[in-house]
């Protein structure tokens, strides 16, 4: 992959666990939430939970993998998985 590009994803990857943690702490039901619990099934890190109050969101929206910020690969799907042969290039 060109060392640009990967400086640049790598600066991206490290800027969004800051940035989930601000995002998080908008994050809340709304009046219209019927607690169906579909949220907090398909959340990847576990971030929302159930409480008495009703739906809570936790402040670590961002899975910690150990992802060395290629995030598009051969399983991807939409846009971007075009540019796939273009990141492979090594």
């Amino acid at each position: 992959m060109n060392l640009l590009l990967r400086v640049v994803l790598r600066s991206v990857y490290w800027g969004e666990g800051i940035a989930t943690k601000i995002f998080a702490k908008g994050l809340s039901a709304s009046s219209s939430c019927t607690l169906c619990m579909k949220c907090v099934r398909e959340c990847p890190v576990s971030n929302i939970k159930k409480t008495e109050q009703g739906i809570s969101f936790g402040s670590d929206c961002a899975e910690d993998s150990g992802n060395d910020g290629r995030y598009v690969t051969k399983d991807s799907k939409g846009y971007y998985r075009h540019f796939i042969d273009y990141l492979e290039e090594e």
